[in-house]
């Protein structure tokens, strides 16, 4: 290799280039990034490049929940960009939806954000995390599924003590129906 004596355009040094590039201007990666006059770093205290930006064209703007709603269903199912043929299970899906949320919403709302079981709520300083607990199962009583009256606010401490939590649930599950993991399972792909 060819060694040239160059000079550091930033600290000035004399350095030693081992390199081929004839042009290299900074003796380390740390010069040539203060030396840059092309800075294009983000500096603390100073906006953004985009800050204040209208990008979506939607900023500021108010939405009617028709026009959500319209939005939500022309993006969804095979509309959807991440469409893979319908793989997620009906649970999952119903789960997502609109419906679901307002169902959620209203018991929170009606049981005033505290707990059924044990009375906690948020305060300043004290977050309590909610869940909107189905007092029949959600999976054996789809009638029930956006009922008020079958949902109740609990705490997560609660709702992990409730009998249709988690592995429990789906044991409980499977003891109501009689039937095994996989039946169940194919039923509900059906």
């Amino acid at each position: 290799m060819i060694s040239k004596n160059l000079e550091c355009n930033y600290c000035k040094e004399i350095f030693d280039s081992k390199s081929r590039n004839s042009k290299q201007k900074y003796c380390s990666k740390s010069c040539a990034r203060k030396g840059s006059p092309n800075n294009n770093r983000f500096k603390s205290g100073e906006p953004s490049w985009n800050a204040g930006l209208n990008v979506s064209g939607m900023s500021g703007k108010k939405m009617t929940q028709d026009h959500k709603d319209k939005i939500s269903k022309a993006n969804s199912g095979e509309n959807a960009p991440n469409w893979k043929g319908g793989i997620s299970e009906e649970n999952y899906r119903i789960r997502r939806t609109g419906r679901y949320k307002s169902w959620r919403l209203a018991v929170f709302e009606r049981d005033n954000y505290t707990c059924k079981h044990c009375g906690d709520r948020s305060s300043k300083g004290n977050r309590v995390e909610l869940n909107a607990d189905h007092i029949k199962q959600f999976a054996l009583y789809p009638e029930l599924r956006f009922d008020l009256n079958n949902g109740r606010t609990l705490c997560v401490d609660c709702h992990r003590k409730t009998p249709t939590w988690g592995y429990t649930g789906k044991k409980a599950t499977l003891e109501a129906t009689g039937q095994t993991y996989e039946e169940l399972q194919k039923e509900r792909l059906q």
